[in-house]
Order: structure tokens, then sequence, then C-alpha cells
């Protein structure tokens, strides 16, 4: 098979590359720069891939996230166009884009799945991400940067602030009130989107005010989604993000009462969380694994984006034999087992009890370690999933 694989920032191309080679397949990479607010950009990154389409006969171009731009060529070209995500939420551009009979488009959450599919979306399918635990297992660190990433408890990532405090007094009081409410009772629920349920039509008109549209605007181009007016998707998401916000704060400073905890993020909020370390950021490839062999407990928050998937600091979290510590998310649990695999927490005070019980008891914690990296290394593995996507995409190799 020859593929054409579209290369951006994505942090697991290089992973990609390494499986893809091992099952045998011919693989060209595409690197163009593409502006999605600029139409210039845009007819020249189609008219490139096109000519790349005219010269080889690929019989498949394959993205990490899905493309409007590379569906509609492929589409025109009649190619097939697989794409992969592992961003939530995963579609977005043209909607009329989604539809194309040339797209297999894989996502990692379940629930998203189904909501494209009660959108007549029929090529979308649910894949859940990879691990490859033979590199990361060649990952030491130096003695400076194990002293400095050894930890009792650590969580990688943003706290993802978001404007809404600024945002919220363009409004009136009384729906000000509304939208924080919201963001609260979607902070108690794991699995279902309170949210997407609570916005409707009427809501968003009553949100209308060209000041709140505005303050809106540049989180709606972070999503690429540039509708001259406020759309649902888009104030859900904010919503989502400032759930994922306060959840996290939240957890690290209750956490950080009781136990020692570290904090790997360019993204701070010192005067919530005075008793947290702050450790800055970490290179994906070659520190953020060190973290997570040596943390007695690797934490995860997950974004509220993703309503039952498994992210895939998860996946690289039990993928070094490091203890991951949990919110629920159903779809973890095709394969894993809560207290054999992975550590589960219902809410901030459990976590905090089996935090507690954990960090006592290491051998324990040690028997999960192993289970889970045996898992990963088993079930999550790249060569495998890109042999159940060539399948359901209907590619013979």
């Amino acid at each position: 098979m020859r593929l054409l694989f579209y290369e951006w920032n994505s942090l697991t191309h290089p992973y990609m590359y390494k499986a893809l080679k091992e099952q045998g397949i011919h693989l060209d990479i595409a690197r163009m720069p593409y502006k999605p607010r600029i139409p210039d950009d845009q007819d020249k990154f189609k008219e490139t891939l096109a000519q790349m389409l005219e010269t080889r006969s690929y019989d498949v171009v394959f993205s990490i996230n899905f493309f409007d731009v590379i569906a509609e060529v492929c589409n025109e070209k009649g190619r097939l166009y697989v794409s992969w995500s592992y961003d939530s939420p995963s579609l977005g551009g043209k909607l009329e884009t989604h539809l194309y009979d040339t797209n297999r488009i894989f996502l990692f959450d379940s629930a998203e799945v189904e909501l494209h599919k009660l959108l007549g979306k029929k090529n979308v399918y649910y894949m859940s991400l990879a691990v490859d635990t033979e590199e990361l297992g060649t990952i030491k660190g130096t003695p400076e940067e194990i002293e400095r990433y050894t930890s009792d408890i650590s969580f990688v990532g943003q706290l993802y602030s978001t404007q809404i405090k600024e945002l919220m007094p363009l409004l009136q009081p009384y729906y000000a009130g509304y939208l924080s409410a919201f963001v609260n009772a979607q902070l108690k629920v794991y699995g279902m989107d309170i949210l997407g349920e609570l916005i409707n039509t009427s809501m968003l008109d009553l949100l209308k005010t060209p000041e709140f549209e505005k303050g809106l605007l540049p989180f709606a181009e972070e999503l690429g989604l540039y509708e001259e007016t406020i759309c649902s998707q888009v104030l859900k998401v904010f919503l989502q993000r400032a759930v994922t916000n306060k959840e996290r704060v939240l957890m690290l400073s209750m956490l950080s009462r009781y136990y020692p905890v570290k904090l790997f993020s360019n993204d701070k909020q010192e005067e919530a969380l005075k008793n947290v370390q702050f450790c800055g950021g970490v290179e994906y490839f070659r520190q953020m694994p060190v973290v997570f062999k040596h943390s007695k407990i690797n934490l995860n928050i997950t974004m509220r984006s993703i309503l039952k998937g498994m992210p895939q600091r998860c996946l690289d979290v039990m993928g070094c034999r490091g203890l991951l510590m949990t919110n629920y998310q159903e779809d973890m649990f095709e394969y894993l087992e809560d207290g054999k695999d992975l550590i589960v927490y219902s809410d901030i005070g459990d976590a905090v009890e089996k935090a507690g019980f954990y960090l006592k008891h290491e051998e324990a914690a040690d028997k999960i370690r192993e289970s889970g990296y045996q898992k990963m290394k088993q079930c999550f593995n790249y060569k495998g999933q890109l042999e159940k996507i060539w399948k359901l995409a209907g590619v013979k190799l």
C-alpha cells in the first residue's frame, strides 16, 4: 500500500511512522503549512495536495486529526482519506466535508462518534488511542532530571484558564448566573453532556450581545469555527474549558493540602495553588516520560469536552509504567480494570483518600503499575490499532 501522510505539529507522528513502516506500508510525507483563515493559503494548500495525488497513485491519504481541506481534495480526486483524531472536539471546518463517502474518520471518544452518527455522518468510527511502550522504555532521564521530576503526586498539563471571569460582566447578571450554574452542574457529573442539553436556541438568543460575541471570537477561531455570531458548539466548549479549569484547580488545591504535589505546566494560578510546587512545562518526548516514571502517582483530570474517551495522557502514563489515578471515563474499561490496571476516583474526596492509601502501600501500587503497562503493551500499541483502522476502513495492506 502506498500512503501519503500529512504532517503538522502533532506529537504522535514519530510513533506513527515507525508503526506504518513495520506494517510494510510505502510512506510519503506531505509537509505543507496551512492557515485556515487565509483563503489564498487554503487554495495553495489544495492545489499542492492535488498535484501530489496526480503525480503518484496513493491508496490512502492519512492525517492525525481531520482537515476539511484534505477531505475536499480527496473527494474531488476520488481518493480515500483516513484521519485519526486525538483532540476533542475533533471535527471542525465545513460541515459538508464530514459527509464525503471518501472519508474514514476515527475518533477516540465513543460519545462523540455517537453524536456524529446521529447527525448522519456514516463514515465515523470509534478507535481508542495508542502508545509506544518500546520507545518510552528507552527514555531514562539524566540524574538532574530524575531529581527534578521525582514526586509523590504529579500533574502534567494545562490548567485551561479561560476568560470567563472577564466575559461574565458583559452579560446581564441574571444570564451570567445561569452560565455559572451550568458550569457548577457539569462539574459534579462525569460522562454526561449537561451543557449540551442546557444550551439551546433560546438561551443563545439571550446571550447574543455584541460585546459577549466579540469576547468569544478568539476562542471560536482557536476551535476552527469562524461564524459571525456565537453558536452552541463554541459556547459549550468554552464552558467545558471553564469546568476543566475549575476542577483541576480544586483537585490540585485539595491534594496539596495533604501531600506533596508538583505541577508541570506553563499555566500558573499561584494564588489558588499556594501549596503546589510549580515546575514549568516539560518536553513531550524526552522529559514527560521521566516525570511519569518517577512520580509515585500520576494524576489525570480529563478535559470535559471528552465525555467517554481515554485521553492520550492516560496511555502515556501507563506506557511508562507509571501509576495512573484518573477520573472515570467509560471507554477506559473496554480493556482496563479499576484497582488492577489504574486507580479511578469518583470525586475529589475519593481522590484524596486513594492517594493516601497508595502512597503508603507501595507494593499494591507497583502491581497496578505493571498490570497497566502490560495492558498498554498488548492492547494499545500503534501497530495493532492501525490494523483495526485499516480493516474498518476497508484498506488491504
